[in-house]
């Protein structure tokens, strides 16, 4: 008798701990799909206002959660909504009108945002990237008072601007513990080539008639390319100068690999054609100083093949002359490095700083943020609409007060990762591909504007991982012996 009381109770012992768990699980089911219903009503109803909307509210909820399910799949999908998005909108405006203010346009900058506010969240800022960050956002704040007379060039500038300093938090704290790690050099190596692709496809077949409709619905001056009948390339972007920094950088990663392997070089073709057919010429200049950079301080196998594959396939393409319209229009771009005081658009780089440079500085608090850039078509315009120097637009959106601020904030990182890689002499592949790119950064800045959009996200993303390599701060930091490149 004794024995059966006691199996009665080891078994009443053990119920709860085997019954608690399909309590919980029930419960967890039942939360899930109220949540799942929730969302799915919310994406409905949105998408009855607005098609745009109601897919811009999915994509940013679907980028939010798988962050929050894995870190490196959340930062994947963002940069893989930088690339799309664009496309997203013609497509849509395939099967409607374009919409003035899409909000397909600010999802990327909604995500990144949603991103930057989960690691706030996880993890305390330092010191040192609050004052990062404190800067930039002042620096962009004395840009309010005489922009708010034009609040909705302010607002877009002010989102373009400032969505672009908040990769910064993505770049400090992304948990990374190589150069091939990092989640914006596993998109570019992979991306690079679907991007290439299809820019040489709008180049060399009709387009698409989403990416024609849209070209017929924007004033979209600079898109002609040298050879009579064609575009300079844009792939899914919504700009050849937006389009060439990405293959830029992509193939200062394809630099850095140091196994030769056919998919690499088959990668690499592809995305010099495509960087050709972009006629960029600033961004040439850009690459190919931050590439010799590259070289020096770090050469590798797959580096010295690239190399020299850029060598065969310009020399090919001089050779080749006129004897097609491609290679003559590509030929010709490259000889007006040597005629630049006779180049209309050189002449006009060059003198509009000389116009607009004094004028800036008479203005403490500058033309305001939306006189410059994309922002001016919600506006009366400018003599900035299109700027060819991202430096000049800065002071001049922001008075030289507001400028210095916002230029010592990207300036900091900028600086540590000089010291570490020229000064302490840092050979590992993070560190000198991150001083390459900002390299790139700063020359290409002369010729355009990169602080906002896709490659404000992008240049403030790599200015948040060289202070991360160059504090050491990162929660799976490098060894400080890490192994040099051409030993890997």
């Amino acid at each position: 008798m004794s024995a059966q009381r006691a199996a009665d109770w080891t078994l009443r012992r053990r119920l709860p701990a085997l019954s608690s768990p399909r309590v919980s699980v029930g419960f967890d089911g039942v939360a899930t799909s109220a949540l799942a219903v929730l969302a799915g009503c919310v994406i409905g109803a949105c998408t009855v206002m607005s098609p745009q909307l109601g897919a811009a509210v999915a994509l940013v909820g679907a980028v939010s959660l798988a962050y929050l399910a894995s870190p490196s799949l959340g930062l994947l999908s963002l940069w893989a909504l930088w690339l799309i998005a664009p496309e997203l909108r013609r497509v849509f405006g395939l099967f409607g009108s374009y919409v003035s203010i899409d909000p397909l346009s600010a999802a990327p900058f909604v995500a990144t945002a949603a991103i930057a506010g989960i690691q706030v969240a996880r993890s305390r800022l330092d010191a040192e990237t609050k004052r990062v960050l404190g800067l930039a956002l002042l620096g962009l704040a004395f840009g309010i008072p005489v922009g708010a007379s034009n609040p909705a060039a302010m607002m877009y500038a002010l989102i373009a601007y400032g969505g672009g300093v908040l990769a910064y938090v993505i770049g400090r704290n992304e948990q990374a513990e190589s150069f091939e790690a990092l989640s914006l050099r596993k998109i570019l190596v992979v991306a690079a080539p679907l991007l290439a692709a299809y820019g040489i496809s709008q180049y060399f077949f009709p387009l698409t008639h989403w990416d024609h409709r849209w070209l017929d619905s924007v004033d979209f001056t600079s898109i002609g390319a040298p050879e009579t009948g064609k575009i300079r390339v844009f792939s899914t972007l919504n700009a050849p100068g937006t389009l060439a920094p990405i293959l830029a950088l992509a193939l200062l990663c394809y630099l850095a690999i140091n196994r030769v392997r056919i998919v690499v070089l088959i990668s690499t073709v592809l995305a010099l054609v495509a960087f050709a057919l972009t006629y960029a010429r600033g961004t040439w200049v850009a690459f190919a100083v931050a590439a010799v950079v590259l070289m020096i301080l770090a050469p590798t196998r797959s580096g010295r093949a690239i190399f020299a594959l850029c060598g065969v396939l310009v020399l090919a393409t001089m050779a080749a002359g006129s004897s097609t319209p491609t290679t003559a229009a590509f030929s010709h771009r490259l000889e007006t490095f040597g005629s630049l005081g006779s180049d209309t658009s050189a002449n006009a780089r060059t003198s509009l700083p000389l116009q607009l440079v004094p004028q800036a500085i008479t203005r403490p608090l500058g033309a305001g943020l939306g006189s410059a850039g994309e922002a001016t078509k919600l506006g009366t315009g400018g003599p900035l609409t299109n700027p060819d120097n991202g430096y000049l637009s800065m002071l001049y959106q922001l008075g030289p007060a507001g400028a210095l601020l916002f230029f010592a904030a990207a300036f900091t990182p900028l600086a540590a990762i000089t010291r570490r890689v020229l000064v302490h002499g840092a050979r590992d592949r993070q560190s000198v591909v991150l001083f390459s790119m900002c390299v790139f950064t700063v020359v290409l800045l002369i010729g355009g504007d990169l602080f906002y959009g896709v490659t404000g996200v992008i240049l403030w993303y790599i200015l948040g991982r060289t202070m991360a390599v160059s504090r050491g701060r990162r929660q799976h930091a490098e060894a400080s012996q890490a192994t040099p490149l051409e030993h890997i």
